[in-house]
């Protein structure tokens, strides 16, 4: 109910000006391993409100996380009003993100906010968050399929292999939405031209080795 109470391409346009794109796994529909037989859905906020009065709730208390950033902040407000209307009364708490990740890890969060920068191989950016050993996995989630389905992956050097375990494990995990996904922003660069050397890296990360400021 949460995550269909989000208008994913409203937050795309407010928030990030339309370069962001709405999302709903781990890696964006533009991505070779992206499941195409699960597309991200428009906001369903009728079916969010029927799943809340069949859970027996009128009304859902939960307090949500997130780094004090201004992007961020805005995103987190956005939605704290777009599931409010499914019956979602979010209380946001704002702290440094080191904080944040302490409390990630510690579980000291109903829910949190978070970013990764991703990764060039789609093992980087599930393993270890899904799997039930997986050194980022703060929600404590824990499917044996869904660890079979990545280890199994993880063990294959065969792309359509690797793509069937992705497409199987993202069934598994869009249903049960141990992490709700709902965009994935594109980073946008601006330097002096009098900067030399620098390289755009696909998993966002800034590496300065190289970089010369040239008068």
């Amino acid at each position: 109910a949460f995550s269909m109470a989000i208008d994913r391409e409203a937050i795309n346009q407010v928030v990030f000006s339309g370069t962001a794109l709405a999302g709903n796994q781990p890696w964006p529909p533009t991505s070779p391993w992206y499941n195409k037989d699960i597309p991200v859905q428009p906001r369903d906020i009728e079916k969010a409100k029927a799943l809340v009065k069949e859970a027996g709730f009128d009304r859902v208390a939960v307090t949500l996380k997130h780094h004090n950033n201004p992007v961020v902040t805005q995103t987190m407000q956005m939605i704290q009003a777009m599931v409010a209307e499914a019956g979602f009364d979010v209380s946001l708490i704002s702290t440094e993100f080191a904080t944040l990740l302490n409390n990630q890890s510690t579980g000291d969060y109903e829910m949190t906010r978070s970013d990764w920068s991703g990764r060039p191989d789609p093992d980087g950016n599930v393993h270890q968050f899904y799997h039930s050993k997986g050194g980022l996995n703060d929600m404590k989630y824990s499917n044996a399929e869904v660890d079979k389905l990545l280890d199994a992956a993880r063990a294959s050097s065969d792309p359509a292999t690797r793509k069937a375990s992705y497409d199987a494990f993202a069934k598994i995990v869009t249903d049960e939405l141990p992490i709700i996904s709902f965009g994935h922003q594109k980073f946008l660069y601006g330097f002096t031209a009098k900067l030399k050397g620098f390289e755009a890296y696909p998993d966002a990360m800034i590496r300065l080795r190289g970089v010369t400021l040239e008068n």
